[in-house]
């Protein structure tokens, strides 16, 4: 795991395979997205492929 940023309460690392879920959970999120600009993911199979 490459870390970027770490203080005492938070961790900062690259995305890695694992983290799918994660990506789809803010990535499928409309909130998130109107401020992120992204596309809105529809499925975890592509969160998978572009993550």
């Amino acid at each position: 795991m490459k870390i970027i940023i770490e203080t005492e309460r938070t961790i900062l690392r690259e995305f890695n395979k694992d983290d799918f879920q994660a990506v789809f959970d803010f990535g499928s999120n409309r909130e998130v997205q109107k401020y992120t600009g992204d596309d809105l993911l529809k499925s975890l199979e592509q969160a998978k492929k572009n993550y």
